[in-house]
């Protein structure tokens, strides 16, 4: 019998993300369906990027439960690694290769 797809891309509750006696993320709860976009806005520091590294596996919540696909960000990290990839505002692309091939060592690297 195989696994039923997911319902949600991403499932938020009560995430906490605490750097020393900094919080960066309080008690956030949301689901974004499959198919769904959203638009993160916010001032500096208002905890945009926490959340995308925590949603990449980067970080740990501190608190709180979150899932990727229906995968656990705290006990199946490389699984969603293997499934999603994070693309920031700076470059981190080799300069000598292709656009194509940057993409194949991605997919080749994540699996």
């Amino acid at each position: 019998m195989s696994e039923a797809a997911p319902v949600n891309a991403v499932e938020l509750n009560n995430v906490s993300v605490r750097f020393g006696a900094r919080w960066a993320l309080v008690r956030l709860t949301t689901v974004l369906p499959l198919g769904k976009t959203i638009l993160l806005t916010g001032s500096n520091g208002a905890g945009k990027t926490t959340l995308l590294r925590a949603l990449a596996t980067a970080i740990k919540p501190t608190r709180g439960e979150l899932k990727v696909l229906g995968l656990d960000a705290r006990t199946q990290p490389f699984d969603i690694r293997r499934r999603m990839s994070l693309i920031t505002h700076g470059s981190h692309l080799y300069h000598d290769l292709t656009a194509r091939q940057n993409l194949e060592l991605v997919a080749e690297l994540t699996g």
